[in-house]
């Protein structure tokens, strides 16, 4: 079996690295450090020193450096950590070149097996939050580490045998760094015995002895690691890349990559740009299978600094400067599920009190035509029969709460239906049998709500027809996205046969950040331009994601109906803002109404973070970062109850509600009276705090955001529990934020701070630290919601020479409003 050496660079200079592998066959290898290997989930066969290892979860081995051995599975996923004893061991006590024997199989040592599992769960945690000071704790986990190694495993030996092997660990030691300090040149056995003053033959046979591999494949998979790095971080040609590795020209080198790579060195260039880099072997993935280390990372007696220093934060402006007027278009959408939805009674009770204390123009909702209203019904004969009375109890119920709908023509009817049973998140998503009885449908339902309504308020409403058609059919599109076109254009023209004045607008089409269906977007409004159904607006949906081809672990983290990924990057919505005005300016349609009128950063409702503070300091940071720069933003959606899955036992289950499935208002509900109480002119805005001003005062909300680590994009938890949400910022410092005013009159202010934190305003963090208790009683509902109101606190300053100075602490993903009269 062909063997490869795995060369290994330790960044940093830190002699410790921590992978996790999802294998199913590793070929026989050796490298230069020594590995523990730590199973997390099924099993593999380890063969190493013509021994046959069954490891399963939760079993340990050490595969010491320079010993071959090769890993088989069907299916394991496995952490790796990688230590370079080379540059450890001169800091040992005697004796100074040991050996560890580590089998957790082996019964007698499973108090240190266990500290072993903690330390390496405390490693990939730290590495994968990269909290700050986390390049410090890694030194930490090193001696760490190597103490329970030292302490529990090392095997005492003869002396005589110590010194024998010392003699061959230097040699090795010494050919590993004449290696690596003239690989780049032209470097031969022969020339390397020379400088060893060793023959050629026997050179020859302790390279393979001792390292696994023949000299010629060591060194070119050396050079090979050399240019991978130049191929990545700089923008040298090809030519030089294989001169500076060491390849004796860039035929060489090409041959030797595609043989490592499967592709040659110029196309990896290209995908390293345009995608996730590709790896020579088995893929490393973080995956929920390490959900398994939660248990160690419990009872770890780790000392952490009780407090983090503070991060600071200057907000200076003067209060004559006045940047813009603000129209406030957040506040133009509002989004909630199925317009079924809308008759519970829970759902009126949020909606009068979004009305009451925001107050929203429309409201989004789709499923006009599901059959749960009873609307379509194929009688006898092939005669279609429509029944509008439960259409008319809920648009009598919004315009009597001052909203006006913004409506999708779906989904479909099941006796019109093509496909009966293509149902996903409780709707109906085939294409109509029948284009001509849809056609009918549509008639008769604007023929009903003209005679009823009239056509001056059915001017002011939004229609549009069917919801992210340019998602795959596995999702909402249809099986051919030509006969979608078709079906938009029919629709539209039904519609605008009443009046050319109605407000049609573009189906609301899934932003997808690099994905292959995005050109659908641009496919169906060059249609609508060619084919005289230009909509009157363009509209998205924006989650804050990355969709996927292949089911993945997310699944089973986040509850995605879909292969997804959290966007790692907290900057998802502006950059998608700005590509989708792009589109707009290229097809010249930059007079039309822009709206996303579904948002959030996860269309997951099994999210921990959607029920804390997180969400709303995420809802404040991404609508002032992106204030006004919309027609419309809809975050999605108003309560956890929605009628597109079975509920929860738990009230708090990772909804995206701003209200739990009861109606309690939870800090995401919060963020947005903040945010309306903002001043309607913009005097100055900068990271972390955006100031406003009315006739009477100046008001500044500011707040202190923190991105969810890399690792939890991708599902897994770690330590997170159901009343444990906030692991992952637990290192993040505390907010100083210094804020000064100029060009004020010399006299005293009073100042107003409204708080919303985890002690504030966050009923989710109320009920936890309240023993998560469950509600049993509309008066025990109450009591929660009287105790989480957010923070108030007020005081007087003076300011001096014209400049008032204000100092505030914000807490890790607080927000706070400050008013000052």
């Amino acid at each position: 079996m062909a063997q490869t050496y795995e060369i290994s660079r330790f960044e940093s200079n830190m002699p410790i690295r921590c992978y996790v592998h999802h294998i199913g066959h590793i070929a026989m290898h050796a490298h230069e450090f020594f590995e523990i290997i730590f199973i997390l989930s099924g099993e593999c066969s380890l063969i190493m020193d013509d021994h046959f290892y069954q490891l399963r979860e939760d079993d340990m081995i050490i595969v010491e450096h320079h010993i071959p051995h090769e890993l088989r599975s069907g299916e394991c996923v496995y952490a790796s950590v990688q230590l370079d004893q080379i540059s450890l061991e001169k800091h040992f006590p005697v004796p100074v070149h040991p050996t560890f024997e580590c089998n957790s199989q082996v019964p007698g040592k499973e108090k240190a097996y266990d500290q072993l599992r903690t330390k390496i769960a405390q490693i990939i945690k730290t590495n994968a939050d990269k909290a700050l000071g986390y390049e410090l704790r890694n030194w930490i986990y090193v001696w760490e580490l190597m103490e329970i190694l030292y302490l529990n495993f090392r095997v005492d030996r003869s002396e005589a045998a110590e010194k024998r092997n010392y003699r061959y660990e230097s040699r090795v030691y010494e050919i590993s760094r004449i290696i690596k300090e003239h690989y780049t040149e032209d470097l031969t056995l022969s020339s390397l015995a020379d400088m060893l003053h060793l023959s050629v033959p026997y050179l020859s046979k302790f390279f393979l002895e001792h390292f696994g591999v023949n000299f010629s494949t060591y060194l070119t998979q050396l050079r090979i690691k050399k240019a991978v790095f130049d191929l990545t971080n700089t923008e040298k040609n090809i030519e030089m890349i294989a001169v500076d590795a060491g390849f004796p020209n860039s035929n060489a080198f090409t041959t030797a990559f595609k043989k490592e790579y499967g592709i040659l060195p110029s196309a990896y260039r290209r995908q390293l740009k345009n995608a996730e880099p590709l790896s020579p072997a088995s893929p490393i993935t973080h995956s929920n299978y390490m959900s398994s280390l939660r248990k160690y990372l419990h009872h770890t007696n780790e000392t952490v600094p009780s407090t983090v220093p503070l991060s600071f934060s200057a907000a200076d402006f003067s209060i004559q400067k006045e940047t813009k007027k603000l129209t406030h278009t957040w506040k133009r959408i509002l989004s909630v599920g199925q317009a079924s939805d809308i008759l519970l009674a829970d759902i009126q009770k949020m909606l009068i009190r979004m009305q009451t204390e925001i107050g929203f123009e429309y409201l989004f909702f789709n499923g006009i035509f599901s059959d749960g209203l009873f609307v379509f019904k194929m009688g006898a004969k092939h005669t279609p029969t429509y029944n509008f009375a439960y259409i008319d109890r809920i648009f009598d119920f919004l315009l009597s709460i001052h909203l006006k709908p913004m409506m999708q023509l779906s989904y479909m009817p099941k006796d019109l239906a093509k496909t009966p049973d293509r149902y996903m998140l409780n709707h109906l998503l085939s294409e109509p049998k029948d284009l001509t009885i849809w056609c009918d449908l549509v008639q008769h339902f604007m023929e009903h709500i003209m005679n009823r309504y009239g056509i001056h308020e059915i001017l002011t409403w939004k229609f549009s027809v069917w919801h992210q058609p340019n998602t795959p059919y596995r999702l909402f599109g249809f099986e051919a996205f030509s006969d979608f076109k078709t079906f938009y254009k029919k629709t539209y023209d039904v519609v605008k046969a009443f009046d050319p004045r109605i407000c049609f607008g573009l189906p609301c089409m899934y932003y997808l950040q690099k994905d292959v269906d995005n050109h659908l977007v641009d496919e169906l409004i060059s249609y609508c331009k060619e084919n005289n159904c230009i909509p009157d607006y363009l509209n998205f949906t924006f989650y804050d994601t990355i969709l996927g081809y292949n089911r993945n672990h997310t699944k089973d983290s986040f509850g995605f109906i879909d292969s997804m990924t959290l966007n790692t990057k907290p900057e998802g919505l502006k950059l998608a803002i700005s590509d989708i005005k792009n589109k707009q300016h290229a097809f010249r349609l930059d007079k039309l109404p822009l709206y996303i009128s579904e948002w959030n950063n996860t269309p997951s409702q099994q999210d921990y973070l959607n029920d804390t503070c997180f969400k709303s300091c995420y809802i404040v940071k991404n609508i002032l970062e992106n204030y006004d720069r919309l027609d419309g933003l809809g975050y999605w959606a108003l309560s956890d109850l929605m009628a597109e899955q079975a509920l929860p036992d738990s009230l708090f289950f990772g909804g995206l509600g701003l209200f739990t499935v009861n109606a309690l208002p939870k800090a995401g509900f919060y963020a947005m009276t903040f945010l309306n109480y903002l001043g309607d002119t913009l005097i100055d805005k900068g990271e972390g705090w955006f100031a406003t001003k009315t006739d009477h005062d100046i008001r500044i909300l500011a707040y202190h955001y923190h991105h969810f680590s890399d690792l939890y994009a991708t599902g897994e938890l770690f330590d997170m529990t159901e009343t444990e949400r906030y692991t992952m910022f637990e290192s993040v410092p505390s907010l100083s934020l210094k804020i000064q005013i100029d060009d004020l009159e010399d006299q005293t202010y009073s100042i107003s701070e409204r708080i919303l934190n985890r002690e504030y305003g966050s009923l989710f963090d109320i009920w936890a630290t309240a023993g998560d208790i469950n509600l049993h009683s509309t008066e025990e509902c109450q009591y929660l919601e009287r105790r989480c109101l957010p923070g108030l606190h007020k005081f007087k300053a003076a300011a001096d020479n014209h400049s008032l100075t204000l100092q505030f602490t914000l807490e890790p993903l607080e927000v706070r409003l400050i008013t000052i009269k």
